[in-house]
């Protein structure tokens, strides 16, 4: 998976107050997009380190059910959150906060921004385009 999302579409969710950054990154902790307010290097790190983080919470959370499909994880830490969810086929949205944030207008405001990047992170399955093997 090679797009890339533009730092503006990830915006909006620093308007949320206490909203440190956000990044949206694929299965295998390859960075896609950040915000501005972040730097390439941090933003690589949580890119790496949330890629494991979610992994694992889909591992723990489907394990008495194979069927349940993991949503989000959210972690708390003595200064703030951060909040994963899945943004399209293969690629996460990772979000990091501040202790005072709004975690309910923030979940919101990221659930908006998911529906509207999913389709454009999410690609159909090749299918048989009947070239000869």
């Amino acid at each position: 998976m090679n797009k890339r999302i533009e730092s503006w579409v990830l915006q909006p969710l620093l308007d949320v107050q206490h909203t440190d950054f956000a990044c949206v990154f694929s299965a295998d902790g390859l960075l896609m997009g950040k915000t501005e307010n972040v730097d390439r290097d941090d933003a690589d790190r949580f890119a790496a380190g949330a890629t494991g983080l979610q992994a694992l919470s889909r591992s723990v959370g489907t394990a008495a059910n194979e069927a349940a499909a993991w949503l989000q994880t959210v972690v708390e830490t003595t200064d703030g959150y951060v909040l994963l969810v899945a943004a399209g086929e293969g690629a996460y949205l990772g979000v990091q906060t501040g202790r005072d944030v709004d975690l309910e207008r923030l979940t919101f405001k990221v659930q908006q921004l998911v529906q509207s990047i999913n389709s454009y992170l999410s690609a159909a399955p090749r299918e048989d385009v009947g070239l000869p093997s």
